[in-house]
Protein backbone atom coordinates (compact mmCIF):
# COMPACT_ATOMS: atom_id res chain seq x y z
CA UNK A 1 0.00 0.00 0.00
CA UNK A 2 1.53 3.61 -0.95
CA UNK A 3 1.53 6.14 1.77
CA UNK A 4 0.32 8.80 -0.52
CA UNK A 5 -1.70 10.99 2.58
CA UNK A 6 -1.79 14.47 0.66
CA UNK A 7 -4.61 12.86 -1.72
CA UNK A 8 -6.56 11.87 1.21
CA UNK A 9 -5.86 14.34 3.18
CA UNK A 10 -7.07 16.77 0.35
CA UNK A 11 -10.26 14.65 -0.20
CA UNK A 12 -11.22 15.60 3.96
CA UNK A 13 -13.73 18.52 3.98
CA UNK A 14 -13.60 19.93 7.19
CA UNK A 15 -12.04 22.89 8.05
CA UNK A 16 -8.19 22.13 8.68
CA UNK A 17 -6.43 23.59 11.36
CA UNK A 18 -3.08 21.73 12.43
CA UNK A 19 -4.13 19.74 14.63
CA UNK A 20 -6.52 18.22 12.42
CA UNK A 21 -4.26 17.84 9.68
CA UNK A 22 -1.81 15.85 12.20
CA UNK A 23 -4.76 13.69 13.12
CA UNK A 24 -6.07 13.44 9.88
CA UNK A 25 -2.49 12.43 8.69
CA UNK A 26 -1.78 9.97 11.38
CA UNK A 27 -5.08 8.08 10.61
CA UNK A 28 -4.46 8.01 7.07
CA UNK A 29 -0.93 6.34 7.87
CA UNK A 30 -1.17 3.09 9.83
CA UNK A 31 1.06 0.96 7.57
CA UNK A 32 3.85 3.62 7.00
CA UNK A 33 7.04 3.61 8.97
CA UNK A 34 6.84 7.31 9.70
CA UNK A 35 3.77 7.66 11.40
CA UNK A 36 5.08 8.11 14.62
CA UNK A 37 8.14 10.54 13.82
CA UNK A 38 5.87 12.27 12.16
CA UNK A 39 3.11 12.78 14.69
CA UNK A 40 5.79 13.57 17.31
CA UNK A 41 7.83 15.98 15.17
CA UNK A 42 4.41 18.01 16.38
CA UNK A 43 5.69 18.10 19.97
CA UNK A 44 7.42 20.74 21.31
CA UNK A 45 10.80 20.19 22.12
CA UNK A 46 10.71 20.01 25.44
CA UNK A 47 8.08 17.69 26.10
CA UNK A 48 9.81 15.10 23.29
CA UNK A 49 13.54 15.92 24.34
CA UNK A 50 12.55 17.45 28.46
CA UNK A 51 16.27 17.20 29.88
CA UNK A 52 17.49 18.54 26.07
CA UNK A 53 18.70 21.93 27.14
CA UNK A 54 20.58 20.83 30.13
CA UNK A 55 22.61 17.88 28.58
CA UNK A 56 23.85 20.72 25.49
CA UNK A 57 25.21 22.80 28.86
CA UNK A 58 26.90 20.25 30.32
CA UNK A 59 28.28 18.72 27.22
CA UNK A 60 29.52 22.43 26.03
CA UNK A 61 30.81 22.92 29.94
CA UNK A 62 32.61 20.17 29.54
CA UNK A 63 34.05 20.39 26.24
CA UNK A 64 34.80 24.40 26.54
CA UNK A 65 36.98 23.74 29.37
CA UNK A 66 38.57 20.26 28.27
CA UNK A 67 39.47 21.28 24.47
CA UNK A 68 41.73 23.84 25.76
CA UNK A 69 44.02 21.65 28.50
CA UNK A 70 46.10 19.81 25.76
CA UNK A 71 46.23 22.76 23.24
CA UNK A 72 47.42 25.77 25.90
CA UNK A 73 51.42 25.04 25.84
CA UNK A 74 51.12 25.23 22.43
CA UNK A 75 48.71 27.85 22.14
CA UNK A 76 51.53 29.64 25.28
CA UNK A 77 54.33 29.22 23.29
CA UNK A 78 53.15 30.50 19.63
CA UNK A 79 52.40 33.72 21.18
CA UNK A 80 56.04 34.29 22.52
CA UNK A 81 55.70 33.31 26.14
CA UNK A 82 59.45 32.11 27.65
CA UNK A 83 59.20 28.25 27.70
CA UNK A 84 60.82 28.53 31.47
CA UNK A 85 57.03 30.16 32.46
CA UNK A 86 55.01 27.64 30.10
CA UNK A 87 53.85 25.43 32.89
CA UNK A 88 53.56 28.05 35.73
CA UNK A 89 51.25 29.82 33.07
CA UNK A 90 49.39 26.89 31.88
CA UNK A 91 48.62 25.46 35.50
CA UNK A 92 47.56 29.03 36.22
CA UNK A 93 44.79 29.24 33.47
CA UNK A 94 43.35 25.89 33.81
CA UNK A 95 43.75 25.81 37.74
CA UNK A 96 41.72 29.35 37.86
CA UNK A 97 39.12 28.49 35.37
CA UNK A 98 38.09 25.53 37.66
CA UNK A 99 38.29 27.97 40.86
CA UNK A 100 35.79 30.16 39.04
CA UNK A 101 33.55 27.05 38.24
CA UNK A 102 32.74 26.81 42.20
CA UNK A 103 31.88 30.49 42.64
CA UNK A 104 30.04 29.88 39.05
CA UNK A 105 28.06 27.33 40.78
CA UNK A 106 27.09 29.49 43.68
CA UNK A 107 25.90 31.92 41.27
CA UNK A 108 23.68 29.57 39.15
CA UNK A 109 22.71 28.14 42.05
CA UNK A 110 21.38 31.94 43.42
CA UNK A 111 20.24 32.48 39.73
CA UNK A 112 18.12 28.74 39.56
CA UNK A 113 16.51 29.29 43.02
CA UNK A 114 15.25 32.81 42.31
CA UNK A 115 14.49 32.98 38.65
CA UNK A 116 14.06 29.33 37.57
CA UNK A 117 16.25 26.81 36.80
CA UNK A 118 15.69 26.99 32.74
CA UNK A 119 16.52 31.16 33.28
CA UNK A 120 19.95 29.54 34.70
CA UNK A 121 21.11 27.19 32.56
CA UNK A 122 20.16 29.82 29.44
CA UNK A 123 22.42 32.63 31.47
CA UNK A 124 24.76 29.83 32.00
CA UNK A 125 24.65 28.84 27.93
CA UNK A 126 25.18 32.34 26.61
CA UNK A 127 28.37 33.44 28.94
CA UNK A 128 29.13 29.83 27.79
CA UNK A 129 29.36 31.12 23.99
CA UNK A 130 30.61 34.91 25.01
CA UNK A 131 33.50 33.52 26.74
CA UNK A 132 34.45 30.57 24.66
CA UNK A 133 34.56 32.32 21.82
CA UNK A 134 36.22 35.20 23.37
CA UNK A 135 38.93 32.79 24.27
CA UNK A 136 38.92 30.82 21.13
CA UNK A 137 38.88 33.99 18.22
CA UNK A 138 40.09 36.70 20.28
CA UNK A 139 43.62 37.74 19.11
CA UNK A 140 45.38 37.87 22.39
CA UNK A 141 48.79 36.90 20.28
CA UNK A 142 48.50 40.10 18.58
CA UNK A 143 48.53 42.20 21.35
CA UNK A 144 52.21 42.62 21.08
CA UNK A 145 53.49 42.00 24.94
CA UNK A 146 52.72 38.01 25.49
CA UNK A 147 51.97 38.57 29.29
CA UNK A 148 49.24 41.02 28.92
CA UNK A 149 48.20 38.23 26.38
CA UNK A 150 48.54 35.56 28.77
CA UNK A 151 46.69 37.52 31.15
CA UNK A 152 43.89 38.58 28.93
CA UNK A 153 43.26 34.89 28.21
CA UNK A 154 43.26 34.05 31.55
CA UNK A 155 40.28 36.48 32.33
CA UNK A 156 38.31 35.12 29.47
CA UNK A 157 39.06 31.55 31.03
CA UNK A 158 37.71 32.84 34.65
CA UNK A 159 34.80 34.13 32.94
CA UNK A 160 34.33 30.57 31.22
CA UNK A 161 34.54 29.11 34.91
CA UNK A 162 31.77 31.46 36.49
CA UNK A 163 29.42 30.69 33.77
CA UNK A 164 29.90 27.25 34.27
CA UNK A 165 26.52 25.55 33.35
CA UNK A 166 26.88 22.63 35.89
CA UNK A 167 24.91 23.22 38.88
CA UNK A 168 22.16 25.06 36.90
CA UNK A 169 21.71 22.17 34.35
CA UNK A 170 21.28 19.86 37.71
CA UNK A 171 18.76 21.92 38.82
CA UNK A 172 16.89 21.73 35.13
CA UNK A 173 16.73 17.93 35.41
CA UNK A 174 15.58 18.04 39.05
CA UNK A 175 12.92 20.17 38.00
CA UNK A 176 11.66 18.18 34.87
CA UNK A 177 12.34 14.58 36.46
CA UNK A 178 9.77 12.37 37.79
CA UNK A 179 9.30 12.57 41.53
CA UNK A 180 10.15 9.06 43.48
CA UNK A 181 6.34 8.42 44.29
CA UNK A 182 5.42 8.67 40.10
CA UNK A 183 8.28 5.27 39.50
CA UNK A 184 7.35 3.66 42.70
Amino acid sequence: MRCDSATRIAAAAPPLTVQSFTHALARSLPRCAARATFTDMWKPLSESWPFGPAIAATAADILGQAIVTPALPFYLDKIGLPEADLPRWSGLIMGTQFAAVVLGSLISGRVGDTYGSAAAVRLALRGQVFFFALSAFAPFGVVGDPKLAVILLLLTRIGAGVSTALVSALLYIFDRAPSSQVLL
